[in-house]
């Protein structure tokens, strides 16, 4: 994958997150139309709430205002849930890390998004400890012998030398070139 490229996953809180505001505006509906305006302000509340998770962060946007965790700062995930989001078969996924914390209200399987969530931060983390410019076992040898070396290593790779020839010869690459 090109570093450049960015995948992002987008989803919101689910309905059934706001299904007793909704169901108390449903009963307040004849009294002053109150029920009409929390049916308004929830619905509002859903469609201005995005989580985007991308290859290098999760952002939570809510009314225009964002807040974005890197996934190589993460320290803590953990999942919350209420008896309503249980039945529902939702939860709460709370990423803390770099002084901030992100809340995911709502979301479905959220302790299978919460472990996808580790396995990403652990392997960018993993990817940023990597030494991207390993250092050859064959530094010491002299010019030339380098080569021989590699490619003795890609015959035993491949099988089509024994354990035996392939020590065998080393010895005499590094007693030769030393």
């Amino acid at each position: 994958m090109n570093n450049d490229e960015k995948n992002t996953y987008s989803l919101q809180p689910e309905l059934q997150h706001y299904i007793i505001p909704f169901a108390i505006a449903m009963v307040l509906i004849p009294v002053f139309f109150i029920g009409m305006f929390i049916i308004y302000y929830y619905r509002t509340l859903m469609r201005e709430t995005w989580y985007h998770i991308s290859n290098d962060s999760i952002t939570r946007t809510f009314r225009n205002k964002s807040t974005q965790i890197l996934l190589s700062e993460i320290s803590e995930l953990h999942v919350s849930y209420n008896r309503l989001h249980e039945k529902f078969g939702l939860g709460n996924v709370h990423i803390k890390g770099g002084g901030k914390e992100v809340v995911l209200e709502g979301v479905s399987s959220p302790v299978q998004l919460m472990e996808t969530i580790q396995l990403a931060a652990d392997q960018v983390k993993q990817y940023s400890q990597a030494d991207l410019n390993p250092k050859n076992d064959f530094e010491n040898l002299k010019t030339g012998a380098a080569e021989q070396m590699n490619y003795l290593v890609g015959l035993w790779q491949q099988g089509l030398i024994t354990n035996e020839e392939y020590e065998t010869e080393q010895e005499k690459y590094i007693r030769r070139n030393s």
